[in-house]
């Protein structure tokens, strides 16, 4: 006969195991995936997801693109909106906004580097909001992010010019 008290010991270590998968799993089910493909993309760019949580925006990922390729990811209990972002001197400073909920899938298509514009697919009817508000005024955005590209790289330019060029 197995004594009761040595079942109670033996049971907290498991216990204590078994807690850290149970988070897992339930973590993963609140997790959502945001998988891009665009076209005319230089590999190596990357991409940052952000949030806004807590009277701050947080970073909530990162991925480079490889192939026209993304996957970013993170957790939530309830629809939220993201935001992603481009690191480099070839991405606007404007936001692609992304809704995102527990178990969701979003995908993102697209062409060339001005993400304000790609293609956001997702059933979630706030996404589809947002996808409405944003369609009457694609060109006009698409300019937007044009000029600002050229803005910056003129503004590199002028920041690494030697003292003559800075005078003209």
């Amino acid at each position: 006969m197995i004594n009761h008290n040595f079942m109670k010991i033996l049971s907290i270590p498991i216990i204590f195991y078994c807690l850290p998968l149970i988070a897992i799993n339930a973590q993963s089910q609140n997790r959502f995936y945001v998988k891009g493909e665009i076209d005319s993309i230089n590999d190596g760019g990357k991409l940052r997801l952000f949030r806004y949580r807590d009277g701050s925006i947080d970073a909530a990922g990162v991925d480079s693109i490889y192939k026209g390729k993304f996957l970013l990811s993170d957790t939530v209990s309830r629809p939220t909106l993201y935001w992603i972002l481009g690191s480099g001197n070839n991405f606007p400073r404007f936001p692609l906004e992304i809704w995102a909920a527990p178990g969701l899938v979003i995908y993102v298509s697209g062409k060339g580097n001005r993400l304000k514009t790609w293609n956001v697919t997702s059933s979630l009817p706030e996404q589809q909001e947002e996808n409405q508000y944003l369609a009457p005024s694609l060109a006009d955005w698409n300019k937007v992010q044009e000029l600002q590209i050229k803005k910056q790289k003129i503004r590199r330019e002028m920041q690494n010019s030697t003292n003559n060029e800075k005078d003209s």
